[in-house]
């Protein structure tokens, strides 16, 4: 079963034809409108030409001037298929308007349910997930500072330092783990940022 076209495919295959029509008009036109100016040319210099060498006999300027008020008929005809092509043009089966309903009732609703809507709710589900994996964070940071406590409490300040360091200090840490503003602005801006490039998959 041949696949149904959209309102716009429809309009641009019909608009397609009637353009190629109309091309084709115009260049008819000016063919004929070469033609005639051709054979006005002629009869007007063989008007001259007798009327300068005193020629009685106008058979050759009258066989030109029918020539001339024929092609003059033939450019009339065709400048009345090009305005009725113009007409053809205004009453196409398929409108703009019809285009755009569609477009409201159809295209864009099933485009918004089929990808805009999953693609924002993956969104909606990491940033709830990054927000969890946040606040799961802090709860442990906190139990670790209470539990670290308790071992550096127990001997003198020369000895707290030998602990050494668990949780994330350093810039670079910090940017393994968390997102900071600047790449948020980054993925709106289609831009993976550099830490994640080897790991996001897109």
């Amino acid at each position: 079963m041949a696949k149904k076209l959209t309102k716009l495919e429809q309009y641009n295959t019909q608009k397609q034809q009637t353009d190629q029509q109309v091309h084709h008009l115009n260049a008819v036109i000016g063919k004929a409108d070469e033609e005639y100016q051709t054979l006005k040319a002629q009869y007007e210099a063989k008007v001259r030409e007798n009327v300068l060498q005193g020629v009685d006999d106008m058979s050759e300027a009258d066989r030109l001037a029918d020539a001339v008020e024929a092609a003059e008929k033939v450019c009339r005809r065709r400048r009345e298929e090009f305005a009725s092509m113009q007409h053809v043009r205004e009453v196409m089966t398929v409108t703009p308007e019809d285009v755009i309903e569609e477009y409201h009732a159809e295209i864009a609703p099933k485009f918004k349910a089929s990808k805009v809507t999953p693609a924002l709710e993956r969104i909606r589900a990491a940033k709830i997930a990054y927000a969890e994996a946040i606040l799961a964070y802090n709860c442990v940071k906190r139990e670790f500072v209470d539990f670290e406590s308790e071992y550096k409490e127990s001997f003198g300040e020369s000895y707290k330092y030998r602990f050494g360091r668990v949780l994330p200090e350093k810039r670079a840490e910090f940017d393994h783990y968390f997102l900071r503003s600047g790449d948020l602005d980054r993925l709106e801006r289609d831009i993976v940022p550099d830490l994640l490039k080897s790991e996001v998959q897109y």
